[in-house]
């Protein structure tokens, strides 16, 4: 039913009088009557933009698995990963287990992931940010009437253990040992911030500009 009355007001309403009111005032009648368009549209990105993140954080908590094992690997202890030959240690290398190597290599993939993370988030919290302030008092006027609020921009539970994960993590080999990212590349980036909380980057709030 709101299909069509949206319909009805952007093909049939609004030129009608935008005919018989004509002038400034019929261009802002026909902006008004599509509206609930523009404002769905906003909604479908706005959810989109939190789906396309969640699914990237995951993706990346899943290859840096990966890497972590092959980097193990490497210093001398097969896992249950099939690792091509070619990223072995060769014969008589001996393990490096228990050098600094190995841990820096795992602290270095840790990092990587980090990295890549805020470049992924800035990048998807500006486009979300831009959307919201995209809209005008009419746009607003009709989220008020019909309640109707974008997606916040935040991640469960889950995707939040798994960035915590690649700050700090067990050592591989050995478990009563911990590996700290220092120098995190996403501490102190206010316009990511939100995104780790419970309640995420509000669309009120990236429309106010509060994360810019």
């Amino acid at each position: 039913m709101c299909d069509a009355l949206n319909y009805i007001g952007e093909h049939l309403a609004g030129p009608v009088l935008a005919a018989v009111i004509g002038g400034p005032l019929a261009a802002l009648t026909f902006r008004y009557f599509g509206t609930g368009k523009v404002v769905a549209d906003h909604d479908a990105q706005a959810a989109a933009i939190r789906n396309d993140l969640r699914r990237w954080i995951r993706d990346r908590d899943r290859k840096l698995a990966i890497e972590i094992k092959i980097i193990v690997n490497q210093h001398g202890v097969i896992s249950k990963t099939v690792v091509p030959k070619s990223e072995l240690p060769p014969p008589g290398t001996g393990s490096q287990l228990y050098s600094g190597a190995l841990e820096n290599g795992v602290w270095g993939a840790m990092r990587d992931a980090l990295h890549e993370y805020r470049d992924e988030a800035s990048g998807k919290v500006r486009t979300y940010a831009a959307t919201a302030r995209s809209e005008g008092w009419m746009e607003r006027l009709h989220r008020k009437r019909a309640d109707q609020t974008p997606v916040d921009l935040r991640f469960e539970a889950s995707d939040r253990e798994r960035l915590q994960s690649w700050r700090e993590r067990p050592h591989p080999v050995e478990r009563d040992k911990m590996i700290t990212v220092s120098n995190d590349p996403t501490e102190g980036e206010e316009e990511i911030a939100a995104l780790e909380t419970e309640a995420g980057l509000t669309w009120s709030a990236a429309a106010s500009g509060a994360t810019l």
